[in-house]
């Protein structure tokens, strides 16, 4: 984003940036890759969303489930390593090298 704000807005008007990884993860699966690393467990609870939205809690989850599948049939794209100028980080490798900034 930093470099798509800070070109001038001819580089980038009339394009679309789909950021699409290889790697596809479920709420749950994030939850895992925060679990492996050695401090503690960490899961995925829709609680804190059913608190916010009350009744209404199936309409967001609904959309969220069938934008998760929308981008499934999205193919992967070099966007990220190009605005980036360097290969794409993984989750993985991302989580690993910032895990202080998830506690």
């Amino acid at each position: 984003m930093a470099r798509i704000l800070s070109e001038p807005a001819g580089c980038h008007c009339g394009r679309e940036h789909a950021l699409i990884t290889t790697e596809r993860y479920t709420h749950a699966e994030v939850a895992q890759l925060l679990s492996e690393q050695p401090d503690e467990p960490v899961s995925h609870v829709d609680e804190a969303l059913r608190d916010v939205t009350g009744d209404d809690f199936d309409r967001p989850m609904t959309r969220l489930r069938h934008e998760t599948q929308a981008c499934h049939s999205v193919t992967h794209q070099e966007t990220v390593s190009r605005l980036l100028g360097r290969p794409q980080q993984t989750l993985r490798d991302y989580i690993a090298a910032n895990r202080q900034r998830f506690r």
